[in-house]
């Protein structure tokens, strides 16, 4: 069976819930999936994450 979109949000959201309940500061929280976020853009577009246009489009 081929995984859908909806699979993939899916996990990232249990990602999302695992990660609140690390015993962590939220500012850490944050930066934490702020490069996840980065490193997942940069992978679905094939650019590199330090790429300005990708940082200014997704406010990184």
């Amino acid at each position: 069976m081929q995984e859908t979109l909806k699979d993939y949000y899916d996990k990232f959201n249990k990602l999302i819930q695992e990660i609140r309940l690390l015993d962590i500061s939220w500012d850490e929280k944050t930066e934490f999936l702020k490069d996840i976020a980065q490193d997942l853009i940069a992978e679905v577009v094939e650019i590199d994450s330090s790429d300005s246009f990708i940082r200014k489009s997704f406010n990184l």
